[in-house]
């Protein structure tokens, strides 16, 4: 649940309390759009522990949902599972930084992530699932959803528009086997405030629109998982073209940084968020230019000191 309210310029976008929380020491999973590797940055920052989707960016639900049966199955990619494009080999259940012209060291990349994500899942306490897009293309040659076409012919998919029941049936299952693998973990759904625009204006809204009614009910049916609206704040908080990158599509920084704040105000205490700020401040040492390597070094493990010592505190 979240709360609206006007004050004397726009209206204001305020998500509840809720009892998710988690600190600089927890351990943070994000699957989805490329907002998960925004916020995925911002927490990296603040020197907590994450792993930033081990597919790379994944849009849709059932491939986020196929990333996550990978993770719990500890699934072993073979040859079979890679197409070839030209000269390299690329996977549909990933995106397009995972390719290559050796099969063999792409699989061995595939493989260790997805060994890794096993490993990491088993003791996150909080998962982040974030949703851009209900179109979803399907492979004709198997029938199954993709991750990413990789730019292949558009007569090898098919394209479909996932109903809120199809999205909600499938994140549910693997909710409970979740549940199963990681009992304490707790979940957070978002709906990507990136707009799908290849897909066009009417589309876009429709695929939006069955994400928002999915994610809030698995949100009402299941103790464990929250909805943060980032998509609300996005469209209604801050819904002006100035919040926007160029391509009028992707929020920019100043859009992300706060939606990056709800979201500290949300989910951590206020003696976590004056610690984020102060880690905040140290941490512009690491994108200084140094003129003087050797100085610039220093001051860098004198800064992982001191970041080291607020999280302690």
């Amino acid at each position: 649940m979240y709360f609206c309210y006007m004050n004397s310029f726009r209206t204001i976008v305020q998500p509840s309390p809720v009892d998710i929380n988690f600190n600089l020491k927890s351990k943070v999973m994000l699957l989805g759009s490329c907002f998960s590797d925004n916020i995925g940055r911002k927490l990296r920052d603040t020197r907590v522990e994450t792993s930033v989707n081990p597919h790379g960016i994944v849009f849709n639900p059932l491939s986020v949902v196929a990333c996550l049966k990978d993770y719990l199955n500890k699934k072993t990619y073979e040859k079979s599972d890679l197409i070839s494009r030209d000269t390299d080999f690329l996977s549909l259940q990933h995106h397009g930084a995972f390719s290559g012209s050796d099969p063999d060291v792409l699989l061995e990349m595939i493989n260790t992530n997805v060994f890794e994500a096993n490993s990491f899942l088993r003791e996150t306490n909080v998962l982040i699932l974030t949703l851009g897009t209900a179109w979803t293309y399907f492979y004709k040659k198997n029938n199954r959803p993709v991750a990413n076409c990789h730019r292949l012919p558009s007569k090898d998919f098919e394209k479909k528009l996932l109903n809120f029941e199809e999205i909600t049936l499938s994140l549910q299952s693997i909710f409970e086997q979740l549940k199963s693998f990681n009992p304490t973990l707790k979940i957070i759904l978002t709906v990507s405030p990136v707009r799908h625009w290849k897909d066009g204006a009417v589309e876009n809204s429709l695929s939006k629109s069955h994400l928002v009614v999915a994610v809030n009910l698995l949100a009402n049916k299941n103790k464990n998982v929250h909805y943060f609206p980032a998509f609300e704040i996005m469209m209604d908080d801050l819904r002006d073209y100035r919040f926007y990158n160029q391509d009028m599509l992707h929020p920019s920084l100043l859009a992300v940084d706060y939606i990056w704040q709800k979201f500290l105000e949300t989910y951590f205490d206020n003696k976590t968020v004056d610690k984020v700020k102060k880690i905040a401040k140290i941490a512009q040492i690491f994108n200084h230019r140094p003129t003087d390597i050797t100085k610039h070094q220093l001051a860098k493990d004198q800064a992982l000191k001191s970041i080291e010592k607020i999280i302690n505190s």
